[in-house]
């Protein structure tokens, strides 16, 4: 079901049962809606199917939402757990967009949902208590959320006045084209909040090393340039990451291809670095040339599915370099079967080392005990 760009007319519904849901629906479209939020948490559900009769038969874009303080569920715990099963059948049915609150977002019982999503948009919510929200704790929050893989973030500040909502407005970021921030630090001369993404400086760099030590050992002379410049790097996956990835490769001189399950994210994100983007399906016997980069950006291969991998042993033959964004574990079995057919392979362990050295030095301005940082890290993979 399409959404458009434009200025939307949202409906929230919060009815006792699925045909209530359906009824206030067709009024709300007769009335101009041009979607509804569906609020499971005002339903009293007695199965998980009534919520697949909802979804399947709405009749406008929907958001799904389910907030824990106004479930009709009296049991905190079972209100928890039917607010998972919720959420997670409503991005099984690619609902246009899905509402997280943040406690739910960041449930590691969550990750996988959120991670193999086909079409749903996340909204990652949170509500900010305590008055006039500071800049810091905002800057926290805002980066928490963040780091969840949300679309969008909503937040539901409690104010006296309209001017106490100006640090929101305050946080700034260098990451606008990326669209992803990892960082935030205070700017010294005017005290402003300040987004940047290490992600993909890490990421880069730790393919760039990686393909000048292949050449040396080769016995080539180092590059002039970066040895990514003019290749192919075929990238797997649109979100956060990948964003990360595509632009850091686009400022390389890349020619960049994207896959993603969902063709539409692909195709923005390729068509935000000047790439192209092809159907997820087309990655297997993609070759149009050997000597290619390819970067995995998705959740295939991190646990709990550590046995399955975006491309067989076969195609993987037509690679110089696999670099796996996925760090748990640390040795995936893109990796393995990579190394095995003679790939330089770059785990997503070395990125993850290298962003937090970034940080080091946005956080401190100093360099980072390197060594001491990179040792503490392999020691938990």
């Amino acid at each position: 079901m399409a959404v458009n760009d434009n200025l939307l007319v949202c409906t929230p519904l919060e009815c006792e049962t699925a045909e209530e849901m359906l009824a206030s629906m067709e009024k709300a479209k007769a009335e101009g809606a041009d979607l509804v939020e569906l609020c499971i948490a005002s339903m009293s559900l007695s199965h998980i199917s009534e919520v697949d009769k909802l979804i399947k038969r709405r009749t406008l874009p929907a958001i799904v939402s389910f907030r824990l303080k106004s479930s009709r569920t009296l049991s905190k715990g079972g209100c928890y757990n039917t607010c998972m099963e919720v959420l997670k059948r409503a991005l099984e049915l690619d609902v246009e967009f899905v509402e997280l609150d943040y406690e739910v977002a960041s449930d590691v019982n969550m990750a996988e949902y959120l991670y193999n999503r086909s079409n749903s948009r996340i909204i990652v919510s949170s509500y900010v208590n305590g008055g006039k929200p500071s800049t810091e704790k905002l800057g926290d929050l805002i980066a928490c959320i963040q780091a969840t893989g949300a679309d969008v973030i909503k937040l539901d500040i409690c104010v006296d006045y309209i001017t106490d909502l100006a640090p929101v407005f305050t946080i700034l970021t260098h990451c606008q084209s990326i669209g992803a921030v990892n960082t935030i630090v205070r700017r010294p001369m005017d005290g402003k909040l300040i987004g940047y993404n290490t992600d993909c400086e890490a990421s880069i760099s730790a393919i760039e090393d990686a393909l000048r030590e292949r050449r040396v050992s080769n016995n080539g002379s180092p590059h002039s340039t970066s040895p990514i410049s003019g290749r192919i790097f075929a990238l797997v996956g649109a979100g956060g990451a990948g964003r990360a990835l595509a632009f850091g490769a686009k400022s390389k001189g890349a020619r960049i291809v994207i896959f993603n399950r969902n063709y539409e994210r692909a195709k923005a994100l390729a068509d935000a670095v000047s790439g192209e983007a092809l159907p997820y399906e087309c990655l297997e016997n993609f070759c149009p040339e050997k000597g290619m980069i390819l970067a995995n950006a998705s959740a295939v291969g991190m646990e709990p599915n550590p046995h399955q991998s975006p491309v067989s042993k076969e195609a993987l033959r037509a690679y110089d370099l696999v670099f796996d964004a996925v760090y748990t574990p640390r040795n995936t079995r893109l990796l393995k079967e990579a190394a095995e057919v003679g790939a330089t392979v770059v785990s997503g362990v070395e990125m993850f080392v290298r962003q937090a050295l970034g940080q080091f030095r946005l956080f401190t301005g100093g360099l980072a005990p390197e060594d001491f940082m990179r040792k503490l890290v392999l020691e938990q993979f």
